[in-house]
């Protein structure tokens, strides 16, 4: 229950300490000070990792973890403040006098013996959750659909309808044509689903809960190696169980992953308790209300970082497909991440993303050219529920289009927004944001309109700008605020005129993910005004670069670049200065004999994707990857028009897939990462 509030009091400390540095030079009364709001903060935040093992917290906890977490919050935006603002002199006592101010605010030292008493109370009492482009005018796009449809037979499959207003329109797309079309939608809503049968002849299919003998055949298959390996002690409390799912199969596979997860799969006792505790929410809550239970029951089990990462998920918007390699890099931006035993943040990141989908909390979407996940999504029922748990500890806030009763609660009361997904396709829903404070924001997610999106210059602290604007490439967006975000570390911008970005970017020194797509008003991209510190370069396909990538050293990721003339990236050079970059994925008019013996320079690659759009080399051999190149590579992509390409024996010693696109193909081809 209070995952979100100890990653940021984690990360409050860790600042706390770095102040008592020599560099920040620090008066002995100030270091003092420091020493003991390390204390005192460290004191509660071993309160809160016990309060976290709570299941149900009392109005008086709720209120001491929201004041704690605003309290932490707010000193962590003074530390980063004084922290930028090192010349000036009076700084320092700028940052004492804020933090102290902030702690009478919030009032809370004098509670902290009071709760160590009342939670150790509870515990030792055994009190243990490719989208289309944007059209303004709806009949463009029902006439659009209706040409395309007018000629063929047709299966159309509308997941997961919530209003009939939309069924209204949608309907009207639909032709008659006499082929023998069908066209299926899903609903939670009866209503809903009564308006949609009453067009085209149609009717209500009601589905049915998976019948006992699939129920048990899915429970067992998600715990044991097949469906009858169950023991035979277990079997009762295994009819048991599946009784409360009611033949629900995500509660099946929740209720299951807890228990193929626990330490001892094969423990009684741990079943049993499972059994008592969906047996005890079950009371009083017809229907599937307690699937909330169910979800609570395997968020419980969850490590307080892997909560974390799992709330942040309710920022996309629904039945959205999230790229592993953006979610990983957006989970390392907002801190979330901490390198341990030896392992850096992308390995931790990845293993995080992999317990998830292994947990079943969610879902693998696509996988990549090299059999590895290259995208998930998160169930209706599972987003609902985390941002109910995302609201309830302010971690995130989210505004919808016409927001509907089914939808849960997305803001808390007066509390200050920390991190904002604004999600919204027309001007209606703005207002919203009108009296909303907006510079403490460390997160601002946006999808919608351009004309819909708020002024920049309203954001001050932000870590992680999303910008997804639908139908705006040919106006032109005033980003010039963004040169001001000191604090900004991840970049993303969708469908935006932003010819003039670069200049901004170079004063950012946190800034590690720059990523433009689909962005008009690019010919190239002048490399010389990016943060020299960044990681990871993302842009759109046929953007040239100009001079200057080879003092980028820090880079590690360098995506889609069009590349001229590979003789001329010999001769610059640039490519071996690049030694940390471990994925590149590049297009190539054409390639010459010596140019893999350039790109094996980057001995620390292990991911490369490159297209070869023109001509194969003179010689009749073509380009030869000789034995020992690419020490460490592990996923291949080559696409070509022309084969040109020849690998001798021992090149690529760590390779562990490859794939070849021919110019034949049409399938979509998805990045290995």
């Amino acid at each position: 229950m209070a995952s979100a509030v100890t990653r940021v009091i984690s990360s409050l400390l860790t600042k706390l300490a770095a102040l008592l540095e020599k560099k920040y030079k620090l008066s002995r009364d100030a270091k003092k000070e420091i020493t003991s709001l390390i204390d005192e903060m460290s004191s509660m935040n071993t309160m809160l990792v016990k309060l976290s093992r709570v299941e149900k917290l009392d109005e008086q906890q709720k209120d001491w973890r929201d004041k704690v977490r605003e309290l932490s919050y707010g000193m962590e935006d003074c530390i980063d403040m004084f922290t930028n603002d090192l010349d000036s002199a009076d700084a320092k006592a700028r940052l004492l006098g804020r933090i102290k101010k902030l702690k009478a605010h919030y009032k809370i030292a004098n509670r902290i013996e009071e709760l160590k008493a009342q939670v150790l109370s509870e515990i030792l009492s055994g009190v243990a959750g490719r989208e289309p482009p944007f059209m303004n005018e709806e009949h463009q796009l029902i006439d659009k659909l209706r040409e395309a449809l007018k000629n063929k037979r047709y299966l159309i499959v509308i997941d997961d309808m919530w209003i009939t207003e939309a069924w209204d329109i949608i309907k009207c797309s639909l032709m008659e044509n006499n082929r023998g079309s069908r066209v299926i939608t899903t609903t939670r809503i009866e209503d809903v689903a009564q308006a949609c049968s009453s067009c085209f002849h149609g009717h209500v299919y009601k589905i049915k809960p998976l019948n006992d003998l699939d129920s048990r055949i899915l429970f067992h298959r998600r715990i044991f190696p097949s469906e009858d390996a169950c023991p035979g002690k277990l079997k009762n409390v295994s009819t048991e169980i599946l009784k409360k799912c009611q033949g629900v199969p995500l509660a099946i596979l929740s209720v299951g992953s807890i228990l193929a997860n626990h330490k001892e799969v094969n423990s009684e006792e741990f079943w049993e308790m499972v059994q008592n505790y969906l047996s005890l929410q079950l009371e009083g809550n017809p229907a599937l209300q307690w699937m909330r239970h169910v979800l609570n029951l395997g968020y419980n089990y969850l490590s307080l970082d892997l909560k974390t990462c799992m709330l942040y998920l309710g920022i996309f918007p629904e039945d959205s497909e999230i790229r592993r390699d953006d979610l990983v890099k957006r989970w390392i931006a907002e801190g979330f991440i901490t390198e341990k035993h030896g392992y850096g943040l992308q390995e931790i990141a990845e293993s995080y993303f992999s317990e998830l989908i292994n947990k079943n909390m969610i879902q693998i979407a696509e996988f990549d050219d090299c059999g590895n996940v290259f995208s998930c999504r998160v169930h209706d029922l599972m987003l609902d529920f985390i941002i109910l748990k995302a609201t309830e500890e302010n971690f995130i806030t989210v505004v919808k289009e016409s927001p509907i009763d089914h939808d849960p609660h997305t803001t808390k009361g007066c509390m200050l927004v920390r991190r904002l997904s604004f999600q919204v396709r027309n001007s209606e829903r703005t207002h919203v944001l009108g009296n909303m404070a907006l510079s403490q924001v460390r997160s601002f997610n946006y999808w919608g309109a351009g004309q819909c999106m708020p002024s920049l210059s309203r954001f001050k602290l932000v870590r992680v700008l999303h910008l997804d604007v639908y139908d705006s490439k040919e106006e032109q967006y005033d980003l010039s605020s963004i040169c001001y975000f000191f604090l900004l570390r991840y970049l993303r911008i969708r469908g935006l005129n932003c010819e003039k970005l670069p200049k901004q970017l170079q004063t950012l020194k946190h800034l590690k993910t720059l990523e433009i797509v689909d962005g008009a008003g690019y010919a190239d991209l002048d490399v010389c005004y990016l943060p020299p510190m960044l990681w990871h370069l993302i842009v759109p396909a046929d953007l040239s670069l100009r001079d200057g990538i080879g003092r980028m050293e820090a880079l590690r990721t360098l995506h889609e670049p069009f590349i001229r003339d590979m003789e001329n990236l010999k001769g610059l050079d640039w490519i071996v200065q690049l030694e940390n970059l471990k994925s590149l994925e590049i297009q190539l008019v054409s390639l010459p004999r010596d140019g893999v013996e350039v790109l094996a320079n980057l001995t620390s690659l292990v991911h490369l994707k490159l297209r070869v759009r023109g001509h194969a080399p003179e010689e009749e051999i073509g380009v030869v990857a000789c034995t020992a190149v690419f020490p460490n590579l592990k996923n291949l992509v080559f696409m070509y028009e022309v084969p040109c390409l020849m690998f001798e024996a021992g090149a690529m010693p760590m390779r562990q897939n490859h794939t070849i696109v021919l110019p034949t193909s049409t399938a979509a081809s998805r990045w290995c990462t």
